[in-house]
């Protein structure tokens, strides 16, 4: 809603004037669950936030600070997306809009549904919902949301992007194959058991190459945990699956389950090689499998004074004097 200009007048005889305009002038109700509305001071000397919950009957509202009010983050909501998938803010089921109605019962007014609910949960649901249109929109939303959550980004920051639907639409079809083949893609990818004599270069390709085949709790390829680079990189990709391995978090719930499993899949290749066990039994971990990844590799490759290069050269030197004596 436009920002309501208010003369000389305190935040809190702001919101009361709001309450009161409110039940008095019923043109300013709207079906709207949760109402928020702006108020600014024309000298810009500060700004009002003000929320109403309806079912609540109680007003939030938050003073803002001049040097604040360009540093505002815009808020969207499930609502406001279910709008831009052109389902109409109209009718009144029990006083509810279709898009109010589709919000709710849906998603919940919450984006992390998005994560947890399958897209034949999601059919389900848009059945008993007949009388609402716009079905791929629904679905596009899902996959939306998704991507914003696997590339490390809130999705209430951003509004849904309608006119991407088919593009959309193209990533869920893709991204549901690569869950089907993802048990076939693990199975022939299957790198031999590490041990000294194989090039580590080589042989850490092949891993992840058979980490990629794995899908994390969040549906990022498993791969993502022993990235090179730990900050985002935002680089468009030609495969969308690489953009989710090079912007997900490091951090958070499904990394934590996600990085133990690297850790699990690691102690598996590595069984039976006791140099690179005790590498990773000097870190005294039990979940970080990223840490074991890059602590084998700086071994491996020759980084720090006890790397692997470093000290089989050192055997080769001490050696010498002995074989001159001899």
């Amino acid at each position: 809603m436009t920002p309501r200009t208010l003369d000389s007048i305190s935040p809190e005889a702001g919101c009361w004037l709001l309450f009161a305009f409110h039940f008095e002038n019923p043109l300013f109700h709207s079906q709207s669950k949760h109402q928020t509305w702006n108020l600014v001071s024309p000298k810009q000397k500060y700004w009002v936030s003000i929320s109403f919950h309806e079912r609540l009957s109680t007003f939030l509202y938050f003073y803002h600070p001049p040097s604040k009010m360009a540093a505002a983050i815009p808020v969207f909501t499930i609502y406001d997306a279910m709008i831009l998938c052109q389902i109409p803010d109209t009718g009144n089921f029990q006083g509810q809009t279709d898009a109010q109605r589709m919000a709710e019962e849906l998603f919940d007014n919450d984006f992390g549904t998005a994560m947890t609910k399958s897209i034949k949960q999601v059919n389900m649901d848009l059945a008993t919902l007949a009388s609402l249109t716009a079905v791929q929109g629904r679905i596009a939303f899902v996959q939306w949301v998704r991507d914003e959550i696997r590339m490390g980004r809130n999705p209430a920051q951003h509004p849904f992007p309608a006119g991407d639907t088919s593009t959309l639409l193209q990533r869920l079809n893709f991204h549901q194959k690569y869950v089907k083949d993802s048990k076939t893609l693990i199975d022939n990818t299957v790198p031999p058991k590490w041990s000294k004599e194989q090039q580590w270069k080589q042989w850490v390709k092949l891993l992840r190459d058979h980490l990629r085949a794995y899908i994390g709790v969040n549906g990022i390829p498993l791969v993502y945990v022993v990235r090179e680079n730990a900050a985002q990189d935002p680089t468009p990709q030609d495969d969308f699956l690489d953009e989710y391995i090079n912007m997900a978090l490091l951090v958070g719930t499904a990394f934590i389950v996600d990085n133990k499993q690297v850790l699990a899949l690691l102690n598996k290749f590595i069984m039976g090689c006791s140099e690179a066990e005790m590498v990773i039994q000097a870190l005294n971990t039990t979940t970080d499998g990223r840490a074991a990844f890059f602590a084998l590799k700086a071994f491996y490759e020759g980084e720090g004074i006890f790397a692997h290069d470093v000290m089989e050269t050192r055997r080769l030197v001490d050696c010498i004097p002995a074989m001159s004596s001899s």
